[in-house]
Formats: structure tokens, C-alpha cells, sequence
């Protein structure tokens, strides 16, 4: 279900403590009501307290600092906060100072660290990490994997020189710690020399706490001096990183403003998409108008051809006509006009013969009266 908020947690402690059959503690309650804060320092808290606790870091993401300082709790009750812790996703400081923690307590501690990814100060100060060698060896190397802790407090945890090596392969693995206070154990000269040869792999560490170790003043010399370095590397990576950040912002905005003109740009493209299809769409309309009217007069200029045809059939047809009437008309003409010049022939030839036939009556005539004259004179 969904994590509890902060006026959840009591409820929820008495849910769990019922359900599992445990007594309920005030002072876990008055806890737990301070919400973010779980400062149970200097409480005794029995076993089944313990795993009630450690069921509720692990559902709960309210609850960011806790402390458990000098509450000398049993092993079975560190391990089952620790195995809450693995799966917890809020708490970023951790106090377990003055536990006794040890052997398979450390050992949970190790499991702890290589599954947490929110813890970033751990103090262990007041504890018994250093009495086995195999536990912390664990220890070391679930530390040399994380990489969130960034504070880690290992004051008066009995380190001996068989330590120094464990923890200094650590750190020369580990890129998240910045301070690590190691005060009164008995790490010697030789874990100061590994921890000062472990620091030229490592260039996020920028301070250890070695007071009380037994380290030779040189020795200790050498490895403020790295630090410094790593003190100045890590300033210098600092501005890198807030330039980069600068730099990535910048880059962030020109992306989205790039983005908001792509985004412009295609809106734009998809309005004239549109445009261009309404346009297309009616220009295909008026093209099928135009076609549709090109298709119309097309017919009307084949029927028109077709007429055309019929009248020129028919002119030819006519001046056909007219050609052979003009034959006719011409040989008419021309009989007519021999006609008429044999009708003036004959014409003349009558008149002709008719002026001979007066001439010869008249002669006739003539001789007639000569003749009648004559007789009369005879008589």
C-alpha cells in the first residue's frame, strides 16, 4: 500500500505491534510522533520493539534522521533495523552509536550498506567494529561499493593495525565519502601508510580525523597534505560541476525553446497541411466543374462538327447543283444564241427572196402595164 505520512506512523506502530503481539513502548510512541526526527537515543528498546521498528523504516518514507545513540541494543534488534534500512528510501542520517556492534551485527551493517542508497552520514562511534577482522573486512568492502555515504563516523570502534589494510582498500574503492573521523582506535603506522597510499586512488576524500591512533606525525603530514589536494580537486570539481550545471540548464532551455519552435514550427506545417488540402480539395472540385463543363462543350463541339459535316455535305451538294445548272444554262445560252443567229439568217434570206420576188413583180408589173400600154395604143 502507499507509505504513511507522519500522523500515520503512530497508528501504524500500534497496528504492527498488535498484529505481531508486541508491547507497546511510550517512548517509541512519543518518537514517532516528532515525524521526520526518530531520536530514540539512550531508550531500552527490547527485541520485538526492535523488529516493529524495522518493519516501519522499511514501508515509511517520512522519517529522514534517526538515532538509536547509546541505546545498547541487542544483536537481534540491530539487525532487524539495519534489514529495514535496506529496503528504505528516506532516512539520509543514521546514528548507532554506543551499540556494541560486532561480529554478526557488523556483518548485517555490511548487507545494510550495499543495499541503501539514501543514507548519507553514518555514525558507528562507541562500537566494537574492530574486535573481528572477517566482519569488517565485509564491512570495508560493502563500503568501498556505496555510493551515497558521504559522512562516516568510526570514533572508539577498537580498529587495530589488521584494520588499516581492510579500510584502506575502501577507500581507495569508494568515490562518495568526504570525511571520515577514525579517532582513538590503534591503527599504527602501518594503516596510516595504507590509508596514506589508498588516498592516491581516491580524490573525493577531503578529511580523516586520525587523532589518538598512534600514526607518526609525518605519516599524518602526508595524508592532510593529500587531502588538501583532494580538498582543492574537490573545489575545482565543485565549479566543473556547477559550470557543467550552468551549462546543462542553458543547454535545457535552448532544448526547450528549440523544442517550443519545433513544436510552433509543426503546428504551422499541420495549419498549412490543411490549408493545402482545403485548397487542394477545391481545386479538385473546381477542376472537376471545369472538366465536367470541358467534357460538355466537348459534345456540344462534336455535335456542332457533326452539323458542320451535314452543311458542308450539303453546300457541296448545292454546288454541285449549281455547277451542273450553270452547264445547263450555258448550253441554253448557246442554242439560244444559234438560234437566234439562225433565225437572223433565215430572216434575211426571206427578206432577201422577198425583195427578189418584189423585184420580179414589180418587174412583172411594169411589164404588164408596158404590155396593157401598148395594146392600148394599138387599139
Amino acid at each position: 500500500g502507499c507509505a504513511p505520512d507522519m500522523t500515520d506512523l503512530t497508528e501504524l506502530y500500534k497496528q504492527l505491534c498488535k498484529r505481531y503481539n508486541i508491547e507497546e513502548q511510550e517512548c517509541v510512541q512519543d518518537g514517532l510522533a516528532q515525524g521526520s526526527t526518530l531520536d530514540l537515543s539512550n531508550q531500552t528498546l527490547d527485541i520485538g520493539t526492535c523488529a516493529v521498528l524495522g518493519k516501519i523504516m522499511q514501508i515509511s518514507n517520512v522519517i529522514n534522521k534517526v538515532s538509536f545513540g547509546d541505546c545498547l541494543l541487542k544483536e537481534d534488534g540491530i539487525k532487524s533495523i539495519l534489514l529495514g534500512l535496506c529496503g528504505n528510501t528516506s532516512v539520509k542520517t543514521l546514528s548507532l552509536k554506543g551499540n556494541s556492534i560486532q561480529s554478526s551485527s557488523t556483518h548485517a551493517l555490511a548487507k545494510m550498506l550495499r543495499h541503501n542508497n539514501t543514507i548519507i552520514r553514518l555514525s558507528l562511534e562507541w562500537n566494537n567494529l574492530g574486535l573481528c577482522s572477517e566482519s569488517f573486512s565485509s564491512f570495508c568492502e560493502a563500503l568501498g561499493s556505496n555510493s551515497t555515504l558521504q559522512y562516516l563516523d568510526l570514533r572508539s570502534n577498537q580498529l587495530g593495525i589488521d584494520c588499516g589494510p581492510h579500510l584502506a582498500r575502501a577507500l581507495a574503492r569508494n568515490c562518495s565519502l568526504s570525511s571520515l573521523d577514525v579517532r582513538w582506535n590503534n591503527l599504527g603506522g602501518t594503516g596510516g601508510k595504507a590509508l596514506l597510499e589508498s588516498l592516491h586512488h581516491n580524490r573525493t576524500l577531503s578529511k580523516i580525523d586520525l587523532v589518538g591512533n598512534g600514526i607518526p606525525n609525518e605519516e599524518i603530514s602526508a595524508i592532510e597534505m593529500q587531502l588538501s589536494q583532494n580538498s582543492r580537486s574537490a573545489i575545482m570539481t565543485k565549479e566543473y560541476t556547477s559550470r557543467t550545471g550552468i551549462l546543462k540548464q542553458q543547454l535545457e532551455e535552448r532544448e526547450r525553446y528549440s523544442a517550443q519552435q519545433i513544436e510552433y514550427l509543426e503546428r504551422s506545417l499541420a495549419q498549412t497541411d490543411l490549408t493545402l488540402n482545403k485548397t487542394i480539395k477545391e481545386s479538385m472540385f473546381q477542376t472537376g466543374k471545369l472538366d465536367e463543363q470541358l467534357r460538355s462543350k466537348s459534345l456540344e463541339l462534336e455535335a456542332l462538327e457533326a452539323k458542320y459535316e451535314l452543311v458542308n455535305s450539303a453546300l457541296r451538294l448545292s454546288h454541285e447543283r449549281v455547277t451542273s445548272l450553270e452547264a445547263k444554262n450555258n448550253a441554253l445560252e448557246e442554242e439560244l444564241q444559234k438560234s437566234q443567229e439562225e433565225a437572223l439568217l433565215h430572216k434575211k434570206n426571206d427578206k432577201e427572196e422577198l425583195e427578189h420576188v418584189r423585184s420580179e413583180h414589180n418587174q412583172e408589173v411594169r411589164l404588164q402595164q408596158k404590155t396593157i400600154s401598148h395594146l392600148e395604143a394599138q387599139k
